[in-house]
């Protein structure tokens, strides 16, 4: 597992809003997350997650990709997205980063950090 991202007091932990219909999935990768210094948010839909990224500041997105994609906005700019799965759905989300199943949590949990990291970098 990685080292816990480094907070300071100008950087707030990231926010990751993870989509799965799966309950005991987003558990799983929520409770990783947390562990890793992020801070996790839940959906187990599409809608419900476009509802939370209205009303929240979110930095990135894990989807899995058994359900259809769209492009998500949060504070009016593109919100980087994790796509767990089958890339045909994402190809037409060009911020979207994909990660094959199946797939190690220590991969996605590094996938993860090298998409904030070149979000804030740039």
């Amino acid at each position: 597992m990685l080292a816990p991202e480094t907070t300071n007091d100008t950087v707030a932990p990231a926010r990751v809003l993870v989509v799965d219909p799966s309950r005991e999935s987003r558990e799983v990768l929520c409770t990783l997350l947390a562990r890793d210094g992020k801070v996790p948010v839940a959906a187990s839909s599409l809608s419900q997650a476009e509802q939370i990224a209205r009303e929240q500041t979110i930095d990135l997105v894990v989807v899995d990709a058994d359900g259809d994609l769209a492009a998500t906005s949060s504070g009016g700019k593109l919100t980087p997205i994790v796509v767990l799965g089958k890339m045909s759905r994402s190809a037409s989300v060009p911020h979207a980063t994909r990660l094959a199943k199946p797939f190690h949590y220590r991969d996605l949990l590094h996938k993860i950090g090298e998409v904030l990291a070149a979000r804030r970098a740039g």
